[in-house]
């Protein structure tokens, strides 16, 4: 991303009843309705990809969107934060959570790597064929060291494969996943306490897991935004993708959604 990261950076941490005046809190509102917007164009996009191709079904039902049929998924092949390789066609068989985050993120991101630690904790030793993939949203601040670090303060780094790329590379799967480019803003905002309740992004976590994901948007955020929409995918054992979320999704529906793509023959 051929941007710099601000020189600019928070010196101190809002606090979080909300009480912090020094934030514009025009901005953050702004923010998060751009990422409502956004998300209201992927379910547009999703629906339209549904109705163009829907068929009768017979399948089970989930909470969350289902692609009926379901969609094609399309294959990467990325370097995880270990320096490993991750291609997704490799993991034919099992399942995959896929969605995009970066760890600079100053409000939702970080409490959806909480969720999906959530996830794994409510689904306990049935996640033996179960992959969690990220794909980076900000390739130029998401530098290995940094997300293993961030990895290893979600409790998430040996769950889960947090990949990066270059830009050229990652956008068309962005694109194909229905998240699109980033937009680069100015010096991040964070969410107050009464912002992350108002759009569910506590929605379902334990204390630890609401504490764990407040601790790190403090310790990693700042720096200049990058807007974009936070899908949250389960891609099956044939390499379909199934089932899409939002940010707001609730671990335990979520968790059950998993179960039954888990459980599919």
């Amino acid at each position: 991303m051929n941007t710099t990261e601000s020189s600019s950076s928070p010196t101190e941490t809002p606090d979080l009843d909300g009480s912090d005046q020094s934030k514009p809190r025009s901005f953050l509102e702004s923010k998060i309705w751009f990422g409502v917007f956004i998300a209201a164009g992927v379910a547009i996009a999703i629906t339209s990809w549904v109705l163009l191709t829907r068929a009768d079904s017979t399948m089970e039902s989930f909470t969350y969107t289902e692609f009926d049929p379901p969609k094609d998924s399309l294959d990467f092949s990325l370097v995880n934060q270990h320096g490993e390789t991750f291609t997704l066609f490799d993991h034919e068989g099992e399942a995959t959570i896929l969605t995009f985050l970066y760890t600079s993120c100053t409000d939702v991101c970080p409490f959806i790597g909480a969720k999906l630690r959530e996830v794994l904790d409510i689904l306990g030793d049935d996640t033996e064929s179960l992959n969690i993939a990220v794909i980076t949203m900000d390739p130029e601040r998401d530098t290995p060291e940094r997300v293993v670090e961030y990895g290893k303060r979600l409790r998430m780094d040996s769950e889960w494969d947090y990949l990066l790329g270059e830009q050229s590379v990652l956008e068309p799967i962005w694109q194909e996943y229905f998240v699109g480019l980033p937009t680069v803003g100015d010096q991040a905002v964070f969410a107050t306490q009464d912002d992350i309740e108002r759009y569910d992004l506590n929605l379902g976590l334990s204390d630890l897991n609401e504490r764990t994901a407040n601790d790190v948007r403090f310790e990693f955020g700042g720096g200049y935004d990058v807007g974009h929409s936070t899908p949250i995918m389960i891609i099956d054992k044939n390499l379909k993708v199934r089932i899409v979320a939002g940010q707001h999704f609730d671990p335990l529906e979520f968790a059950t959604d998993v179960r039954k793509v888990l459980n599919e023959s």
